[in-house]
């Protein structure tokens, strides 16, 4: 081959390769359009669409839309622009405007009872009477199968939500030392038990799990028919009832001789406290938050004194002994708008049934009587069937009567209140108490969970409160004074978004300053700018202060949530955009209530000294600026007029209100 072809076909080949190339790149690269460039999501740009979805959306909830899943993701939202995440912000606050635009208006009609229903009674069921058989407690056939292992399960068909098998215990050592217990069984799900001893709760628990064991000859060396759950570690957990003494037996056994022990042996008295028998007609205890439909529930609980030792791991046995009462509740969904669920759901739009709200469920317990009550209201639009309103006292110069005609207030913050008042009247007698809480569980507080499937911004708590309860029982002509008596009740609450938001206040609290505490109240006004401030003493630990609004009434609460301390101070209370019409209370940790001032743009102050009537009360100060009482001795002030003294004008008067001499309207 001679040079001039060779030349030639190398050329050929170099003039292809590059029309090859030249025709690839345009293909893979020149013919594509540049890469857009991404676009920023500003912060300014979120806050005027957000500005867009709250006006859509408060619209809408005006007109009763369902809108707990807009809800839902404007919260997602928040959350990643709080974060600084603001391209996953814009895109859930775009599915929060789709929900928007899909929800459908809310049904407050009542739902339908469903052919295989089960009964209530809009009626007091504490007028039942009977001993609690093994049937009431264990009801085979009816509420449970029986399988050959000995496990109990639910009769399938019906929509079980729950059942109680709870032992509580209040008492005392020999030497003084006292005892909270709260032992459950559970029928399903895990439950660690309780156990507070002087004040600090036993961390170190055995977690009990379902399912639940049922042996009717006995088991763990007790004759009678008992319950038995596994624990943790292999620890036992058992009930034992004694129909025919009426005793109930209920022990922590160890896997090994050093671990927490607990043996019980508790004695029932008077006549139990019936919530309906297991076929029912049950009582309505409350509405579920997450789905429209009522908690019904029957049952009983039995009240009396127990005896028991409590062996803590590596400690010496201790005796105590105290009342008891023991919750044997089965709970249903009445209309059967979901069935069970076991475990909690997380999803936007999870049909979960939530907690029950609003009731009050309690136990006072002395030495000469036992009260038991339960108390609910509806907080929702729905016209459900009457919800529970009953109480019985028991066991007093051993006699046991229904008590239905009470009435039940609670004070301080509505959703964790701080004490109690109960009035009524039974067939032989009344009661008159006042209860003061001594300690919560949760220790830190009861939990808030916002959202209700009839108000996504409601907000609503769970919790549990020991109580000491003073006051007077009257029977048959006969005066009991009752002297810290100890209860326990579990609580549940609601605040609406009409109760919340609608009445929000900005507020600012000073530091504590320790100090004497004074009688009069402390209070200026600043009428150009609407800022009030308030001088309060509160306790030095264990509390906490806010500001909560009511229309025209600005309530400054004293709020525990803790131990308290042996001392007082001083806290300044700031509160802004306060009209001059505002009225300004303090309440207490006690739930005692005193009037700071009447008006806001008044400036008398008052002493708080005790009084019977009007009568008792005097206006003193060079200027009548003082109202006290007239056992007191006479306040020394300056001698300047004022017109925020001007009692005429602003229509005040020097009044005994709740026993204490102030200023009102």
């Amino acid at each position: 081959m001679n040079k001039k072809f060779l030349t030639f076909i190398l050329l050929g080949g170099l003039i292809l390769i590059l029309i090859f190339g030249a025709w690839f790149l345009f293909t893979f690269f020149g013919s594509k359009k540049p890469p857009k460039q991404i676009q920023k999501i500003s912060s300014q740009e979120l806050k005027q669409e957000y500005l867009k979805f709250k006006k859509e959306y408060l619209k809408k909830r005006k007109e009763g839309y369902n809108l707990r899943e807009a809800v839902w993701w404007i919260k997602q939202a928040r959350k990643e622009y709080i974060e600084g995440n603001y391209k996953k912000a814009k895109e859930y606050l775009d599915k929060a405007f789709l929900a928007l635009k899909k929800a459908e208006k809310v049904d407050f009609s009542l739902p339908q009872v469903p052919e295989k229903g089960w009964k209530i009674t809009e009626k007091p069921n504490t007028f039942i009477e009977k001993i609690p058989t093994i049937k009431d407690w264990v009801p085979i056939g009816l509420t449970y199968n029986l399988e050959e292992n000995h496990l109990l399960r639910y009769i399938p068909g019906y929509p079980w939500q729950q059942s109680c098998f709870i032992f509580v215990a209040l008492g005392e050592s020999k030497e003084g030392e006292t005892i909270f217990y709260q032992g459950r069984l559970p029928f399903e799900g895990g439950f660690a038990p309780r156990i507070n001893i002087n004040g600090e709760y036993f961390r170190n628990v055995p977690v009990f799990k379902g399912g639940m064991y049922y042996y009717e000859k006995g088991i763990e060396g007790y004759p009678y028919p008992t319950v038995l759950v596994y624990g943790t570690k292999g620890y036992k957990e058992i009930l034992s009832y004694d129909e025919k003494n009426q005793t109930w037996y209920h022990e922590i056994i160890p896997p090994e001789e050093d671990g927490l022990k607990i043996k019980i042996k508790a004695k029932a008295l008077g006549v139990p406290f019936w919530m309906g028998p297991q076929e029912g007609p049950y009582i309505i205890h409350g509405a579920f938050s997450g789905t429209k439909d009522i908690d019904a529930w029957g049952g009983f609980w039995v009240v009396g004194k127990f005896e028991g030792t409590v062996k803590l791991p590596y400690k010496e046995e201790k005796e105590f002994s105290g009342y008891f009462l023991f919750d044997r509740a089965t709970h249903i969904a009445y209309y059967a708008q979901q069935d069970y669920q076991g475990e909690y759901c997380r999803e936007a739009l999870c049909p979960a049934r939530g907690g029950v709200v609003e009731f009050s469920c309690m136990g006072i317990f002395d030495d000469d009587f036992a009260i038991t009550l339960c108390d609910s209201k509806n907080p929702t639009p729905v016209d459900f069937p009457k919800f529970q309103h009953q109480g019985r006292i028991n066991y007093i110069f051993n006699e046991s009567y229904p008590f239905n005609d009470f009435t039940l207030k609670s004070f301080g913050p509505h959703l964790q209140p701080s004490s109690f008042e109960l009035k009524g009247n039974f067939k032989e007698g009344s009661v008159n108490l006042k209860g003061k809480v001594i300690e919560y569980w949760p220790p830190k507080g009861w939990g808030r969970v916002e959202g209700t499937w009839w108000d996504p911004e409601g907000k609503r708590t769970w919790g549990r409160a020991f109580i000491l309860w003073q006051g007077e029982i009257k029977f048959k002509g006969k005066t009991i004074k009752v002297e810290n008596a100890i209860g326990i009740g579990e609580f549940t609450r609601f605040e609406g978004f009409s109760q919340s938001n609608l009445n929000k206040v900005s507020f600012e609290v000073g530091d504590c300053k320790k100090g004497i505490k004074g009688k009069e109240a402390w209070v200026n006004y600043d009428k150009e700018n609407k800022i009030l401030e308030a001088k309060v003493w509160v306790n030095c630990c264990g509390v906490k202060v806010k500001v909560e609004r009511e229309n025209l009434t600005y309530k400054i609460l004293e709020e525990q949530y803790g131990t308290l301390c042996k001392c007082m101070c001083q806290r300044k209370v700031t509160i802004y955009d306060v009209p001059k019409e505002a009225k300004i209370v303090f309440i207490d940790k006690d739930g005692n209530s005193f009037i700071l001032t009447p008006l806001a743009e008044f400036c008398g102050r008052s002493t708080y000294g005790d009084c019977q009537s009007d009568k008792d009360c005097i206006i003193s100060g060079c200027s009548g600026q003082i109202c006290q009482s007239k056992n007191e001795e006479p306040i020394m002030t300056t001698c300047e007029w004022l017109d925020c003294y001007d009692t005429k004008k602003f229509k005040i008067s020097c009044q005994c209100i709740k026993g204490k001499c102030q200023w009102a309207k």
